[in-house]
């Protein structure tokens, strides 16, 4: 796998490529803001079993990384720089949801200058 850099801002985000970037983040890695709380809701495919992104999220630079061991979706296990994170499950009627974390636990967690989010699927 390859690495690409990306620089954000309103340009970016309002555009084509920035509505791509942002599809990705919030829908592939399933990383989103909402009503205070982090949304962790990644539908990743089975052939990216061990997938490691770098972001910058809310001013914290932070590398997730992914493993598929039941399924492509919905987190059963998250850890942020070694530590378990407690979540619950938003309401999804398809599927199980994401996990939701409340926003000062997450970014009370963020304590390193490159944190380590591990998501287990």
């Amino acid at each position: 796998m390859g690495n690409i850099t990306l620089k954000g801002g309103w340009r970016v985000y309002s555009s084509g490529p920035g509505i791509y970037i942002g599809l990705i983040v919030s829908r592939l890695l399933g990383l989103r803001r909402e009503f205070g709380n982090i949304i962790i809701d990644p539908v990743i495919p089975h052939s990216l079993d061990g997938l490691s992104a770098s972001i910058d999220f809310m001013g914290h630079s932070m590398t997730l990384k992914y493993a598929l061991r039941e399924s492509s979706l919905s987190p059963k296990a998250i850890s942020i720089n070694g530590k378990d994170v407690k979540f619950t499950y938003e309401n999804n009627k398809y599927r199980q949801g994401g996990a939701v974390i409340q926003g000062d636990q997450f970014l009370t967690m963020l304590n390193l200058q490159d944190n380590i989010i591990e998501i287990q699927l």
